[in-house]
């Protein structure tokens, strides 16, 4: 049953809504150790995850799946070749851009990011599910994809 849209059950919603988001916010940029032994933040795994994931893809292309700026990208991808995840090729003479690819040790740095995020997902779920029906976990997603479209309507 859906609670009646008073003035004060509006901004209770909100509010949570926005504490959702910071607590959310603050737990992705932390630094962890995804079980390789080095710290990143959510976003750096998650790119070096989408290089895995999509062999040749550009700097650009990141920009645009991430909504970060380039030289914000630009950062995480020079730590990520520092540290020996990736490698850039140039597929010619005559071109401007850089291709992005994993090495050996970057593919195990993106499966390793998946086993925790799994671990961490299924953890997630069984402390969800301690309160809630599979059916109310399934229309949380359904309601969290809705509003991730949104989301991307707004921003677009």
């Amino acid at each position: 049953m859906i609670e009646e849209n008073t003035e004060q059950n509006i901004e209770a919603r909100s509010y949570l809504f926005f504490q959702f988001a910071a607590l959310y916010n603050e737990y992705i940029s932390q630094p962890r150790d995804y079980g390789t032994g080095d710290s990143f933040t959510a976003l750096e795994i998650h790119i070096l995850s989408k290089i895995a994931h999509s062999p040749a893809i550009t700097a650009n292309e990141l920009t645009e799946i991430f909504r970060k700026s380039k030289g914000f990208i630009s950062k995480i991808l020079s730590k990520l070749e520092d540290l020996g995840l990736i490698y850039k090729v140039k597929p010619s003479e005559k071109s401007r851009v850089l291709h992005l690819y994993v090495t050996e040790k970057g593919k195990q740095y993106s499966l390793a990011h998946t086993a925790y995020d799994n671990i961490g997902y299924l953890k997630m779920q069984e402390h969800i599910l301690k309160e809630f029906s599979d059916e109310q976990l399934d229309t949380f997603f359904s309601i969290l994809d809705n509003v991730c479209k949104l989301y991307h309507e707004i921003l677009d």
